[in-house]
């Protein structure tokens, strides 16, 4: 005999799909709210003298950023100029 298909049987699955989702959809800002790790940390750093430029640059190549300070101490004709790391 011909058995008629149920063309709409997987709309009884509708819920649980969508709760799934919803969840999997929190998972990324409760894993970030949990951890109170801190991405970055304040630091201040000085040069004597006025800054002429920086540049932030990996020189020792270990992946950590270096920061490169061009500033100069003094007046002219006795001013001196600098590089710092």
């Amino acid at each position: 005999m011909f058995r008629p298909i149920k063309r709409l049987a997987w709309i009884r699955y509708i819920p649980y799909v969508s709760w799934i989702s919803i969840l999997l959809l929190l998972v990324p800002f409760v894993s970030r709210a949990a951890s109170k790790t801190e991405d970055f940390s304040l630091s201040k750093l000085g040069v004597a003298g006025e800054i002429l430029g920086l540049i932030p640059a990996d020189l020792d190549r270990d992946s950590l950023v270096d920061i490169v300070v061009f500033h100069k101490k003094g007046l002219p004709p006795q001013e001196t100029r600098w590089v710092s790391v």
